[in-house]
């Protein structure tokens, strides 16, 4: 209970509110799953673990121990379960899915298993890749604290719209969204984390809150319809919503392939940092967002050992890269429709 009302996973708590806990042995469990119900989580669970889904991304296990798991989220998928995914959708999450894709915790009394295993950190449902997740208590209480001291170093690779080239990019720039400082990474700053050649994109949100994130370019491909397609390697060093993709449409004035929320916002504007993008042709959300999760680093909470876990990056992202090179990205409908739009 918050300050007396129900509360689910996603409430903010400020300072002062009432949090209340009810205790299960003084209020009945919730009711077992009917077998409808499990059949439907099965179902869920089946049809995002076959085989024929891996161009789009697929549930799979890339690490587990007794106390951690690092697991890939097929995007589309929310992470959790909150109130709108359930009030508006009845959507199951990956959440639902964890109980049969991990194996549970042996039953050594230091472990202390929770009820059923819990990701540590969210990804957007539009976006696929690897999630940590707690199965026991201490794993929990250790990574909540590795992701607040900020020693989780999280990769992801996109691919944005237009020919990105870091050199041009430094500097200032004020937008609706705040104030914008690219920075180029230094011999000096270089490391294994920051490696030479790229950019440090910081954001001064008008909340006050600063967003950093370190942006590589990794490919430039040519494109029919945008002259080219950049794969980038992104590097969030703070966690705010949304975050990589206001990076790129408004800092770097390219935004992310399928980003329907800011292409507009970052895209074909007279003050775009020397990106010339015309309009964009209308976004194809059913394609999905071209943003994912690579790779994760910790330190195991338990060992404190590193633990570096890097999934594959999904086909789509090269089938993308080959129609696009073929012109082949949008149907003559689509393109007509954008070169009107554009004169």
């Amino acid at each position: 209970m918050l300050n007396g009302r129900t509360a689910h996973g996603a409430a903010r708590v400020h300072s002062g509110d009432v949090l209340t806990l009810n205790n299960p042995r003084n209020n009945p469990l919730p009711a077992p799953l009917s077998t409808p119900e499990v059949r439907r989580v099965e179902r869920f669970f089946e049809e995002l673990t076959e085989a024929k889904r891996e161009r789009g991304g697929r549930f799979e296990v890339l690490h587990e121990d007794d106390e951690l798991a690092v697991v890939f989220k097929p995007p589309g998928v929310h992470s959790t379960g909150w109130a709108g995914t359930r009030k508006k959708w009845g959507e199951l999450t990956l959440c639902d899915a964890l109980p049969l894709l991990l194996t549970a915790p042996s039953q050594r009394a230091s472990l202390a298993p929770l009820p059923a295993p819990s990701p540590a950190h969210r990804l957007d449902a539009r976006v696929g890749g690897v999630i940590a997740v707690a199965k026991t208590r201490r794993a929990l209480a250790g990574l909540s604290t590795l992701f607040r001291e900020r020693r989780v170093t999280k990769v992801y690779v996109a691919i944005v719209v237009g020919a990105v080239c870091i050199e041009e990019l430094a500097g200032d720039r004020i937008d609706a969204g705040g104030r914008f400082t690219c920075t180029a990474i230094s011999e000096s700053e270089a490391t294994s984390k920051s490696p030479e050649g790229g950019l440090r994109v910081e954001q001064q949100g008008e909340d006050g809150r600063l967003s950093v994130t370190e942006v590589r370019v990794l490919e430039v491909t040519p494109c029919a319809v945008h002259g080219a397609l950049t794969t980038l390697e992104l590097r969030p060093l703070t966690g705010r919503r949304h975050q990589l993709r206001i990076a790129c449409a408004l800092a770097l004035g390219a935004p992310i392939v399928g980003d329907d929320l800011y292409s507009k916002r970052g895209a074909g504007r007279e003050d775009a940092p020397r990106q010339r993008v015309p309009p964009l042709p209308p976004v194809r959300r059913r394609a999905g967002l071209f943003l994912q999760a690579l790779e994760i680093s910790l330190p195991h909470p338990a060992t404190g050992r590193t633990l570096r876990v890097r999934a594959p990056e999904m086909r789509r992202f090269a089938k993308l890269r080959e129609r696009a090179a073929s012109g082949a990205a949008y149907t003559d409908e689509e393109w007509e429709l954008w070169r009107s739009r554009g004169t």
